[in-house]
């Protein structure tokens, strides 16, 4: 999983791959400049999960509540009903 996704990564130019001829082989990685450019963007949705973390779970964990059996979903007027009782 980790090869394909840094191939993917190269290929869209965001990051460098440089292999080094030696026993065992060495591969080292490195941004570019355009992979550079989302480390901002990336920190903000890095600090968005910090700050709503906690009404995820409580959403999920709301969610997984009113699960019937078999994975099937309670009807909507049964959903809402169960979040407005919280």
């Amino acid at each position: 999983m980790l090869t394909p996704t840094l191939r993917n990564l190269e290929r869209d130019g965001l990051i460098t791959r440089e292999v080094f001829p030696e026993v065992p082989p060495r591969v080292e990685y490195e941004l570019t400049s355009l992979g550079k450019s989302l480390l901002l963007p990336m920190q903000a949705l890095v600090d968005w999960v910090a700050t709503n973390w906690e009404q995820v779970k409580k959403a999920q964990s709301r969610f997984d509540a009113i699960q019937y059996s078999g994975g099937q979903t309670a009807p909507r007027g049964q959903i809402e009903a169960k979040w407005q009782k919280q």
